[in-house]
């Protein structure tokens, strides 16, 4: 499982949320963002849908990671992320919607 160390936590009243610099060690390949934000989100108890993975950069060579984590006080103040950033936490959950969704018309079809 994945290990989170934040090394910077800054707060930014301006936009109205707290941004995170994290170090995740892991054993195995890399952490996709849903672990990542899962780990983020039990570590600190923040909100999953106001927490924002921005970005997870792989060392070479080593088994840690660093990523940048943005947890917004509110979902009104989420409207500054841009849509590109959310779509890449919820692509893996309409892929798998996109899966079950033969699945479930075949199974009305047998009916």
């Amino acid at each position: 499982m994945t290990d989170v160390k934040i090394v910077e936590d800054r707060a930014n009243p301006l936009l109205r949320r707290r941004e995170l610099r994290c170090e995740i060690a892991y054993d195995g390949p890399t952490p996709s963002r849903a672990e990542v934000k899962a780990a983020i989100v039990k570590a600190l108890g923040s909100n999953p849908e106001t927490t924002v993975v921005m970005e997870i950069r792989q060392n070479f060579g080593a088994r840690v990671s660093d990523a940048i984590v943005h947890i917004y006080d509110s979902k009104e103040a989420m409207a500054i992320v841009p849509s590109y950033i959310i779509n890449r936490e919820t692509k893996k959950e309409k892929q798998e919607e996109k899966k079950e969704a033969p699945k479930q018309q075949e199974a009305a079809k047998e009916q």
